[in-house]
């Protein structure tokens, strides 16, 4: 407020501390913009990744971003996902078949001529893997399942792993629902890495959504966070303009010298911002800090900040003795 002019700050600029009732309106605006009329197999596989599940896991990733000003990698557009018809369309008949062969499909797979390993060794055993199995496709199957991604389990249905399942000199049980389940699985196999991507596209796309719609936002209710603090003096620095000098003149005449305590946890901003204003040999400028814990970045450190600074420093001096403990300590 002090510096409003030469900050190109609002001068009746309301702070906010905390961001999180935004944070959270962006998150679900981003949700019902990209995924509610999405395809449901997309949905249904997004659903199942961690950080992803729901709007308010999007919200977290706003956490993370702050003030940092660091691009977001990899850039990359949403993938195609051609199969998915033939996956839905198979996905559909599979449904159909399931109810007519269900209990010829579960005789099948109490087979003896599966190994034990996969199938149950014992015929009490066997019954209740094959239950469990079947229970897992009945549930899979159901019309409002959204098909995707297959169940665990499910590559035990198919043609190829009863093949490999089956014990030397034996004659593998066949079914055609085997060998329309081996269809999907192929299927899915295909488009299980297109889904990967397409979360990645959803979680680059978020930030910039974030970062984008954010400031939108924050200019139309003419509100700033703490970290705007820092970004705003820092984009008055970099302007290099008649303000951005006299706003160095005006801190540097007020302030004779900088001793900044617990330099470990200054990040990249803030090491811009004091290095632009007290950087002249003129202006005695001190940093304390503890090596050691610049490595925690979860406490808010910046260990590039402080191997930054030392390398810059004109002298460095470091505690010979602890002064905090007794030697038997």
């Amino acid at each position: 407020q002090e510096h409003a002019f030469e900050t190109g700050n609002l001068y009746d600029t309301e702070l906010v501390a905390d961001p999180s009732a935004m944070f959270q309106e962006l998150s679900e605006d981003f949700w019902r913009t990209h995924l509610t009329e999405a395809a449901p197999e997309l949905v249904g596989f997004l659903l199942t990744q961690k950080g992803l599940k729901r709007p308010a896991s999007f919200q977290q990733l706003s956490q993370g971003i702050g003030a940092i000003e660091h691009d977001i990698v990899p850039a990359i557009d949403p993938p195609d996902l051609v199969e998915l018809a033939e996956y839905r369309d198979l996905f559909g008949r599979l449904g159909q078949e399931w109810p007519p062969w269900r209990l010829t499909v579960a005789e099948r797979l109490k087979d003896p001529a599966l190994n034990a390993r996969n199938y149950g060794r014992l015929p009490g055993e066997r019954d209740g893997k094959v239950a469990a199995l079947i229970a897992d496709m009945d549930r899979f199957v159901n019309p409002r399942r959204t098909g995707f991604p297959l169940f665990k389990g499910f590559e035990k249905f198919t043609t190829d792993y009863l093949a490999r399942a089956t014990k030397k000199n034996c004659r593998t049980p066949r079914h055609p629902f085997f060998d329309r389940a081996g269809e999907l699985a192929h299927l899915a196999e295909v488009l299980l890495p297109k889904m990967e991507q397409y979360a990645l596209y959803l979680k680059r796309a978020y930030f910039d959504y974030f970062r984008t719609e954010l400031a939108r936002r924050k200019k139309k209710v003419n509100v700033q966070f703490y970290d705007d603090l820092l970004l705003k003096v820092k984009v008055a620095l970099a302007r290099r303009g008649p303000g951005a000098e006299a706003l160095i003149h005006t801190v540097r005449n007020r302030f004779k010298a900088a001793l900044v305590d617990e330099f470990q946890d200054t990040d990249p901003i803030q090491y811009t911002i004091l290095s632009r204003f007290f950087s002249e040999p003129q202006v005695p400028f001190f940093t304390i800090g503890d090596p050691k814990q610049s490595i925690y970045s979860f406490r808010g450190a910046d260990i590039f900040s402080y191997l930054t600074a030392a390398q810059r420093v004109d002298a460095k001096y470091t505690l010979s003795k602890n002064w905090r403990s007794q030697p038997a300590m």
